[in-house]
């Protein structure tokens, strides 16, 4: 049936482990009755990756907290994020099972929320990080067929974080590295980092590029535009340095997951072509867009969404849901299943891209 998409859904009791499902037809957007057969989950070949997902172990809710004492800025980021909707869920590491089965999601990444451990003081920022992996691998480990986890590191402390990234880096449920998009105190692409990027790359671990929720300027302070706005032109921008600066050319083997659709860089792609040029790089910023880096399909803006499968190709769009803070895990896989992509470019999106990652 051309342009029909399978999605399977949990028929048993909810919970960490799934173990049947049922078959879901669409037909061009539209549910088809199919038959209420039970088939076991491991005949169905292709399962659903949340490849951005929080949680707020107790040991970065604690760190945070202290933290916040002495720092302004980590204080204003923790309210910023705290006070977003969904921020109640973040603390509930299994809540997020039962929406998980609503939607087909197999597996969902461990991430935790902003601002990070990147701390003034190196001594803590690194203690922070240690104790907050572990935590998230002690959290996938109880739940190893549902959780990956994507670590965080002590930036910008470069010695440390490349320790971190090195005692963590082989554990099977660690697949990726969370990388905040500060403009601010420090840009990723400065060269005293590359020694991080590349253990990153050494360990066949992807770099997730998620926004840092800096302080916002006052314009931003109104009607929530720090979130809504502000953090991803922040995260765009820390991106697109990344790219222009010329380190995905020294570090051939890194490659990014910018999440939330690459921000404003599919869309802009080629005003940046025509303006920013090479830059510092060796190809314009769209060969790095279709080469060198990932996105997720969070922005759940229809023509956003065409526009970034357009402009980087559906291998490399993923599914992430930015669990708990854009409503529901279901939301993001209805997304692009009604999309109106090929088949195949939702097949791509929804099952086949993270597997390689985070499977």
């Amino acid at each position: 049936m051309t342009g029909t998409v399978l999605r399977w859904k949990q028929m048993s009791k909810p919970g960490p482990t799934p173990t049947c499902r049922t078959l879901e037809v669409r037909f061009r957007g539209e549910r088809v009755t199919a038959p209420h057969e039970i088939i076991p989950v491991w005949k169905i070949g292709a399962f659903v990756i949340d490849t951005h997902s929080h949680w707020i172990p107790a040991s970065y809710a604690r760190v945070l907290e202290e933290e916040g004492r002495v720092d302004p800025a980590v204080e204003a980021t923790r309210q910023i994020v705290l006070g977003a909707q969904g921020a109640e869920q973040l603390i509930d590491l299994e809540s997020r099972f039962s929406q998980m089965d609503e939607a087909g999601v197999e597996k969902a990444v461990l991430s935790i929320p902003p601002p990070g451990v990147g701390f003034q003081d190196a001594g803590r920022a690194a203690q922070a990080a240690r104790a907050v992996n572990e935590e998230l691998i002690q959290a996938a480990e109880r739940y190893p067929d549902r959780l990956r986890v994507s670590i965080t590191l002590p930036l910008p402390h470069a010695h440390e974080a490349a320790d971190e990234v090195q005692r963590v880096a082989s554990h099977e449920l660690v697949r990726g590295v969370e990388l905040f998009g500060v403009t601010g105190r420090f840009q990723t692409d400065n060269l005293e980092f590359e020694p991080v990027l590349q253990e990153i790359a050494n360990h066949k671990l992807i770099a997730q590029m998620h926004p840092a929720f800096e302080p916002p300027a006052d314009a931003m302070r109104a009607w929530g535009l720090g979130g809504s706005l502000g953090a991803v032109f922040g995260n765009s921008l820390a991106a697109a340095r990344m790219i222009l600066s010329g380190t995905l050319d020294r570090i051939p083997d890194l490659q990014l997951l910018v999440t939330h659709l690459a921000g404003v860089l599919p869309y802009l792609q080629t005003r940046i072509d025509d303006l920013s040029g090479q830059g510092d790089a060796l190809h314009d910023i769209s060969h790095y867009l279709r080469e060198r880096v990932w996105t997720d399909n969070c922005s759940y803006h229809r023509p956003a969404l065409l526009c970034a499968v357009e402009t980087m190709g559906a291998t490399r769009v993923m599914t992430g849901s930015d669990y708990p803070f854009r409503g529901t895990v279901k939301r993001c896989t209805d997304d692009i299943a009604d999309s109106g992509l090929p088949e195949a470019d939702i097949d791509l999106i929804l099952h086949r891209n993270a597997e390689p990652w985070f499977g």
